[in-house]
């Protein structure tokens, strides 16, 4: 564990639904000094009507005001679509720029996501990467744009979450100087691919160049089809501390799978339980 560590949420009200239950998950298994949520201006209200009071609410405003209009300039009337998927990876970034200075470990951990046990993302102040297998070629490509080199490791930094250390983070914003970072992005992402940046893989090989030996990797157990247990509600009832699984994803686009898929999930998680009790 790191002094003075922040977790930072991003949400927005067509996730609430989970959001009421993912961020209680959250308060329970992940302790931190900080715990903020960020969603769109007009929602905060909402939001804070929601969420539990050891949570700060803040508008998006605090972080996008340099970069939102010339963000929204890089889309047209057939790629803007995607404008708010992007729009996620620059917050995140934003966020971490803003509070790099306050707080000495950084946590992102996405709303869709609820722990399910005790989850430690600094041992001995090195960050806990949950790594995949995951390889989209153009987050790569535009990494060699930027930094000179591109993927590094025979894994993939994307997760539900992403922890940090604040003077990796230093080291990786100094980089842009004496350009802003945003600048820069827009001026090397291709936005008019589908997706071509992601943020966990640019910090993660980031990290991995300049600061080789200075985090972990986890091979802990998580799972992406959440909706296949159940609501949010009820499997933040269920399976708390009762799988081997650290966190499981509620992603929209995964809601209405098969019942196939959901027999298999369910099926999965009732062998996790079992396994957990016998240990």
């Amino acid at each position: 564990m790191t002094n003075n560590t922040i977790l930072i949420s991003f949400c927005i009200s067509r996730d609430l639904d989970v959001w009421c239950h993912s961020h209680q998950a959250m308060l329970k298994f992940i302790q931190v000094d900080c715990y903020v949520v960020v969603v769109p201006d007009e929602e905060v209200y909402e939001f804070r009507s929601n969420t539990d009071h050891r949570f700060q609410v803040l508008p998006e405003s605090i972080f996008r005001a340099d970069w939102q209009k010339p963000l929204e300039d890089k889309f047209s009337l057939e790629t803007k679509n995607r404008f708010g998927w992007y729009k996620q990876q620059f917050l995140k970034l934003a966020a971490l720029d803003y509070f790099r200075k306050e707080f000495d470990g950084l946590i992102i951990f996405d709303s869709d996501t609820m722990p399910l046990s005790d989850m430690s993302f600094f041992i001995k102040g090195k960050p806990v990467y949950f790594v995949s297998k995951e390889n989209h070629p153009q987050y790569f490509d535009t990494l060699q744009k930027i930094f000179g080199f591109g993927k590094l490791t025979d894994f993939s930094f994307i997760s539900q979450c992403f922890p940090v250390r604040s003077y990796h983070l230093d080291h990786f914003f100094d980089f842009f100087l004496p350009q802003q970072w945003w600048s820069v992005l827009l001026d090397k992402v291709d936005f008019n691919s589908r997706s071509s940046f992601s943020e966990y893989e640019t910090l993660g090989n980031y990290i991995h160049k300049y600061f080789l030996g200075d985090y972990i990797t986890s091979n802990a157990l998580w799972y992406r089809f959440g909706y296949d247990l159940g609501k949010p509600s009820y499997v933040f009832r269920k399976y708390s501390d009762r799988v081997c699984f650290n966190f499981v994803a509620f992603e929209k686009w995964a809601k209405n799978r098969s019942l196939l898929h959901r027999i298999r999930t369910r099926l999965i998680f009732f062998l996790s339980v079992a396994r957990k009790h016998l240990n």
